[in-house]
């Protein structure tokens, strides 16, 4: 059964006060469209284009294998995620590419955001294991 909600998210997010008056029934239906529309609006932010991000002064310049041992993955992978786009990274000159600490950690906690338990490590199945 539907039913119009008495109260929308932009007045709860002018008045997060208006929550303790809301049913059981309408904090659910309200959460349940903020998860959608959270996934929306993650999707929209993760698709844009991104643009090489201008260090701050003195900000610490990473090279690609710093990146891997940061990221704890292979430095093919993370020369990988620099040539798609995917993670930030600036151009020194015409052979040097390097990731501004603080882009990286923005980017980080981007993609931690985006986990889902799709994202869940799950080992292979070995034979005659």
């Amino acid at each position: 059964m539907e039913h119009t909600l008495s109260i929308s998210l932009d007045v709860l997010a002018a008045e997060p006060e208006q929550a303790q008056r809301l049913t059981p029934d309408t904090a659910a239906e309200l959460l349940t469209r903020l998860v959608g529309l959270q996934s929306l609006l993650l999707g929209r932010l993760l698709a844009a284009p991104t643009p090489h991000p201008d260090p701050e002064p003195g900000e610490r310049l990473l090279t690609i294998p710093e990146v891997a041992g940061r990221l704890s993955v292979p430095e093919a992978y993370a020369y990988e995620l620099a040539r798609r786009g995917e993670i930030p990274t600036i151009r020194v000159g015409k052979k040097y590419v390097r990731v501004p600490l603080g882009a990286l950690e923005k980017w980080l906690t981007v993609q931690a955001l985006d986990a889902r338990p799709h994202s869940v490590y799950r080992p292979r199945n070995r034979k005659g294991a």
